[in-house]
């Protein structure tokens, strides 16, 4: 029998109820995902996948359709169908390796994308996904190279399209590639639309400028502010816990040093509207409307001796940068090692030795030398660093390092006999003390016992499965060693 009994029996049902949406068809059922009726458009590939089990590209819809809605184990379970009813069909291989990949089982992910291209050397899907897969890695000359590859195969596949936009080698180059992605018929919420045009102007107004530091800095060490994260949102928020936050001198143009706040997932440096009003900087993102966030142009941006030219700004009134004039994020000075002592609170910048033979960290592969072999490599989503994190000696999962948010958080689909649920502002008179909801937290070859709060994560739309946010009040006494570009941690107690 080609399907168990229950399977079966589901199957029916719901080739039934995609009948009464209309005949099953490709069209209809992407016309319902088009129009943003995932669930409707999940049914109806899924059906025809029972009637016409051979048809592949209901299949990789299927798969496709149930991981941007959220529904991963929908996926998991379309994709072995797919295997079952294709087992020659690098598609079908490529789309299980992008549930896996979802899963953030990366080697799974791997194996599958690789038994996809031994089937099919050409197999757009799968050479993509091994691109994704070095990309987390830092990787991202390789990641780079593989995008355009898949792009010449399949351009009118979205993901391919978008992958490849954003690895583009000038601003004017991105603008240009986002501008033919917009092109494709994908689901696209207004606000998501919106944004890809934001950058699409701000890269046109960049043309080949791009912000970097000019010359041959030297290192500089830097003494940490202690920012008053005051106003009544924030109070709600941390309870007067974490009341204050890290936070450096910083100049834009030829302003005096504002106390801008640290921060280890941003790749951007934001300020607020009165500090932009003072500056008069030039708008770039193609919008005349105050009422959002919108993006100017820096010449310079200054943290003591070290100048970065050529910047887009963002401008914003944000609650969370409470008494600060701005934020800029540490994943910007990825040319640099990093240095974070958060007991002294102290800020160290060394620049970094060119690799692979560029000076330019956005497209060079990770490298990891002799003097760096005490750390750890970890994976970067974007800008943001994944730690491998052990709760209460479980199963290790992926945690996002969070210099800026006070509390570690660990998914509640994590088991852990010591976490009990609760909120920040319940948690927080015995936060640092840790004496409720403790968990012991193994990264690296460090094991801290910190307060941790379980809640839900990896929502519809998630790119990878996470398993927590590694908060300050976990790291706090640590000093950190960052290398942002080559994807490397170290932990010193």
């Amino acid at each position: 029998m080609k399907f168990p009994r229950l399977f079966a029996l589901i199957a029916t049902q719901v080739t039934l109820l995609a009948f009464s949406q209309g005949v099953p068809s490709l069209e209809s059922a992407r016309a319902l995902f088009l129009s943003g009726k995932l669930k409707e458009a999940s049914d109806m590939y899924a059906a025809l996948t029972v009637v016409r089990p051979n048809l592949e590209e209901a299949h990789l819809r299927l798969v496709r359709t149930d991981i941007i809605g959220g529904n991963v184990a929908g996926a998991a379970q379309a994709a072995h169908q797919a295997l079952s009813d294709l087992p020659n069909s690098a598609s079908a291989w490529a789309a299980a390796g992008d549930v896996k990949f979802r899963l953030s089982r990366f080697t799974e992910a791997t194996a599958s994308y690789n038994h996809a291209l031994q089937l099919n050397p050409n197999s757009a899907r799968a050479i993509y996904g091994i691109g994704r897969v070095d990309q987390l890695a830092s990787m991202n000359k390789t990641a780079q190279t593989l995008f355009q590859k898949a792009y010449r195969l399949a351009p009118s596949d979205p993901d391919i399209a978008l992958a490849r936009a954003y690895v583009m080698d000038s601003p004017a180059a991105v603008a240009d590639a986002l501008t033919e992605y917009l092109k494709l018929p994908d689901l696209r919420t207004p606000a998501e639309i919106e944004v890809v045009q934001a950058q699409i102007a701000e890269a046109r107004y960049m043309g080949d400028r791009q912000c970097h530091v000019p010359g041959a800095p030297s290192a500089v060490a830097i003494s940490l502010r202690q920012i008053s994260r005051s106003g009544p949102e924030i109070d709600s928020l941390v309870g007067g816990i974490g009341a204050t936050a890290n936070g450096i001198p910083v100049a834009i143009n030829n302003s005096k040093p504002k106390s801008f706040r640290l921060l280890t997932q941003s790749p951007t440096v934001t300020i607020t509207r009165a500090f932009a009003k003072e500056l008069r900087l030039p708008r770039i993102d193609g919008s005349s409307s105050d009422s959002k966030a919108y993006t100017v142009f820096a010449d310079k941006i200054r943290i003591s001796n070290i100048e970065l030219s050529n910047c887009a700004v963002t401008v914003a009134d944000t609650p969370f940068l409470g008494a600060a004039d701005g934020s800029i994020g540490l994943p910007l000075l990825s040319d640099f090692l990093i240095t974070l002592d958060l007991r002294k609170s102290s800020l160290r910048l060394e620049p970094l030795p060119a690799s692979g033979g560029s000076t330019n960290s956005k497209f060079v592969d990770a490298a990891v030398s002799a003097d760096k072999k005490d750390f750890m490599r970890v994976l970067k989503q974007g800008s943001s660093l994944l730690i491998p994190t052990k709760v209460d000696n479980g199963m290790e999962s992926l945690f996002t390092l969070s210099l800026e948010n006070p509390f570690t958080f660990v998914s509640s689909s994590l088991p852990s006999k010591n976490l009990t649920g609760g909120n920040p502002t319940d948690l927080n008179p015995d936060l640092y003390a840790c004496t409720i909801n403790c968990a012991v937290l193994k990264f690296g070859q460090l094991e801290v016992r910190a307060a941790a709060i379980p809640t839900t994560m990896n929502p519809a739309g998630a790119t990878i499965e996470t398993g927590g946010v590694l908060g300050l009040n976990a790291i706090r006494g640590l000093t950190l060693v960052l290398d942002y570009r080559d994807g490397l941690i170290r932990f010193i107690r």
